[in-house]
């Protein structure tokens, strides 16, 4: 392959990664996220059994943000997710939607902020007094 080949490739590839995770921030913003992208490491099967059960699951409040614009997961999948989660939950999942790409952190930094602090718990009740 010769190198006007190779960056063809390269350009095609980081479109297709803006399509699918930044398809709502500039190019500039979407430049830098993919020059900072990297594999993951192998991630291994639990050796051990799992059991989940309403009364241990869900005891502590969990959310979930979904990203409507998102191109890399299907919305479906996360609604899936929540549902699944719900079954065997003794509380149920909050959910803020957003109207975002896969990268709400980098498009809408302060809604994403705010999605995360709305879920949290009033933890006052928890402070310890010296």
């Amino acid at each position: 392959m010769r190198g006007a080949d190779i960056q063809a490739s390269v350009g095609e590839l980081d479109g297709a990664i803006t399509s699918k995770g930044y398809n709502d921030v500039d190019d500039r913003t979407a430049d830098a996220a993919i020059a900072l992208l990297s594999p993951d490491g192998p991630v291994g099967i639990p050796g051990e059994e799992l059991t989940i059960t309403a009364q241990r699951y869900g005891r502590i409040p969990h959310s979930y943000v979904t990203c409507t614009r998102d191109n890399a997961i299907p919305l479906a999948l996360p609604h899936r997710f929540i549902k699944e989660i719900d079954a065997v939950s003794a509380s149920p999942t909050a959910v803020t939607e957003l109207d975002s790409s896969h990268s709400p952190f980098l498009s809408q930094p302060a809604a994403l902020a705010e999605a995360i602090a709305s879920s949290l718990p009033d933890m006052t009740s928890l402070r310890r007094t010296p």
